[in-house]
């Protein structure tokens, strides 16, 4: 029984020590995801494995992130959204402006978006196996 709560108590210490660290890097993240990214990539699963397609540059599909909110999209399938709003590591798109600080639970199109090697990856939240639309950034 000692050595069970021992266990409990080192993971819950891990689990504080792990949100602790996202909570403080979550400002730097969202002041990360401005600016003009192009679509290059799509991640996907059937269920089994994970496979990334490339996507052509040609027609160029961006997506930019300003600091007021406002968002320019010409990416297939969202390119009617002009602002967003984030929450933690959620991004909210709206097409229409959802005024200051939108409750999370208003985020009726939204991915969780992450770094890699500099590059922005939008994840569909709701995707059980899955997905991802992924970004380079255009140099401004």
């Amino acid at each position: 029984m000692k050595k069970l709560l021992i266990c409990v108590s080192i993971g819950l210490v891990a689990l504080g020590a792990i949100s602790c660290e996202s909570d403080c890097c979550t400002e730097q993240k969202e002041n990360d995801l401005v600016g003009k990214w192009l679509l290059y990539e799509r991640g996907w699963s059937p269920g089994a494995g994970y496979f990334i397609d490339p996507v052509s540059p040609v027609p160029p599909q961006h997506m930019e992130f300003k600091s007021n909110g406002e968002l320019s999209c010409s990416v297939e399938g969202i390119a009617d959204y002009n602002f967003y709003s984030v929450r933690g590591d959620i991004v909210g798109l709206f097409k229409d402006d959802p005024g200051p600080s939108p409750d999370s639970l208003a985020f009726t199109y939204s991915y969780m978006f992450r770094f890699n090697d500099g590059n922005l990856e939008l994840w569909f939240r709701y995707c059980d196996e899955g997905c991802h639309l992924g970004f380079k950034q255009v140099e401004q």
